[in-house]
């Protein structure tokens, strides 16, 4: 069986390399801007930056960077050529499987029966992780919530004791801050997921939004993780038009300039041995900004481009690992569930599931990270996620690799049938068709007069029904009653220390 290649390619090798030079010229005029004390920009002028303290502006020259693009992309030299790094061509591939996440750090769902949007709760949360459960080809990772009716000091403590007592690949570990990530961690050690001399959890505030500046709680976390000896990495989130150009070549090149510059940054913060960057995947989420209204927009044709052509000189020209990842975004900028929502993440992630991943690796096994989301990823909708997971499993089935073979070919099937007869109940079409055919939930086949017999029911309506269904079954912790106390008894210890009293409300 073969999976077939992938296609679109935006750019060739002489624009790329244009991209890159630029973005070269960028680093050393103008730089970027860090918000660090004096000492640390001292510091990075002793490793051959040049620094102007005054304006906290960081200048670096070609050879600093290419130094962290050879790292990133475990090239043999830092030379950068017309053809990329020094690395053999990356294939282009589609995937052969598909995987999903529900949510990320949302802080509000919409619900469907007020038809509003409102602050999530602990069991929204827990209603989020039944509902995962029970789909099959959903990441079995993450709560994709942030309660909101706890205070925020310990909000991520508790988006922690979720996972550990409801995931069986619980989170390793995200943070507001300093203040709650000791506790974050301690709730993971708690739960056996973490040794007793793990570092403390990485903070959330890793996307610098620029342009070309590294400030507030982004700069804190930097330098806070680095003379921990840790080598944290830093994601440029853009909005074309906004704080990146609105030409698409413009935008990649302030991109890497941001993303190549701020992490040479932060590797030569770390002292060594843990100042090497091992090969990883470099990809980032962009939005624009709408100026007709001056709004942001996820799911803007020239945001997904932007992504393709990321995609693009992140796999074929720099052969980082996995070109961006093998990850398909699906932003929609819908307000409420039904067509806007289906449409907008069915065009995207059919785009970038065209387009393929860049990978040495014969199987590639995407994940769609779209399931429930609206309004720009601001909230999740239970039942937005039965809808988008039907859409999966549609894609899930054209993507299917093709087996020829004696069954497939239907020689003898074709035979026994004859001119003139009929597949439909044929002994071939028995044996295969739950294996070859796709039969959806939600989507109504058949005649319009069935349609209308049956209660006339839209995909939103079957997927209100659904989600109740799944509403009714138990949540089970994966973990033992007694880490599940002592997991309890951190996060409450974390509410006396950050918050002087218990909120009564426990994961």
């Amino acid at each position: 069986m073969k999976t077939p290649i992938g296609g679109a390619k935006l750019l060739d090798n002489e624009e790329m390399f244009k991209i890159h030079q630029t973005m070269l010229a960028i680093l050393e005029d103008p730089g970027l801007e860090f918000e660090l004390p004096d000492y640390a920009l001292k510091k990075l002028a002793d490793h051959g930056a040049r620094v102007d303290l005054t304006r906290k502006r960081v200048s670096l020259g070609p050879e600093l960077v290419l130094e962290t693009i050879r790292q990133v992309a475990g090239a043999a030299t830092p030379q950068v050529t017309v053809e990329g790094t020094d690395k053999p061509p990356q294939p282009l591939r589609l995937p052969s499987r598909l995987q999903a996440t529900i949510g990320s750090t949302h802080g509000f769902v919409f619900d469907v029966d007020k038809w509003a949007i409102r602050p999530a709760t602990h069991e929204d949360a827990l209603n989020f992780m039944k509902i995962r459960k029970s789909l099959p080809d959903v990441y079995p990772y993450g709560v994709g919530m942030l309660p909101q009716d706890v205070p925020m000091p310990v909000q991520y403590i508790h988006r922690a004791a979720i996972s550990v007592k409801y995931d069986e690949q619980p989170e390793t570990g995200y943070a507001n801050g300093p203040d709650d990530a000791p506790w974050v961690t301690r709730v993971l050690q708690a739960a056996g997921v973490l040794d007793d001399d793990a570092p403390p959890a990485m903070s959330v505030h890793n996307e610098p939004t620029g342009p070309l500046r590294i400030s507030g709680r982004v700069a804190e976390d930097m330098l806070r993780t680095a003379e921990a000896g840790r080598l944290s990495w830093l994601a440029p989130c853009g909005f074309m038009g906004g704080n990146h150009p609105v030409t698409i070549p413009g935008a990649l090149a302030q991109v890497y300039a941001e993303y190549l510059g701020a992490n040479t940054v932060v590797r030569l913060l770390v002292p060594p041995p843990n100042n090497v960057f091992t090969p990883r995947a470099v990809g980032c989420d962009h939005l624009i900004m709408d100026l007709r209204r001056g709004a942001f927009a996820g799911c803007a044709p020239e945001a997904l481009r932007l992504r393709m052509c990321m995609r693009q000189m992140s796999g074929a020209f720099y052969k980082f690992p996995n070109g961006s990842g093998f990850v398909v975004a699906g932003p929609t900028d819908a307000k409420v569930p039904g067509i806007q929502a289906a449409m907008e993440h069915a065009m995207w992630v059919m785009a970038e599931l065209m387009h393929g991943f860049y990978s040495y690796d014969a199987e590639v096994i995407a994940t769609v990270k779209v399931l429930g989301r609206l309004h720009s990823n601001l909230c999740l909708c239970a039942e937005q996620v039965i809808i988008d997971y039907e859409m999966l499993q549609w894609m899930q089935q054209l993507l299917k690799g093709i087996e020829v073979n004696e069954e497939t070919l239907a020689l003898e099937g074709i035979r026994d049938v004859g001119p003139g007869g009929e597949f439909t109940s044929s002994e071939h079409t028995l044996r295969n068709y739950r294996k070859h055919m796709w039969f959806p939930e939600l989507l109504h086949r058949g005649p319009w007069a069935d349609w209308v017999g049956g209660g006339a029911r839209t995909p939103l309506d079957i997927a209100k029904d659904r989600v109740q269904e799944i509403l009714k079954q138990d949540l089970v912790p994966v973990l033992p009653d007694d880490k599940c106390r002592e997991v309890d008894r951190v996060v409450q210890e974390a509410e006396k220390a950050l918050l002087g009293t218990t909120t009564g409300i426990l994961p």
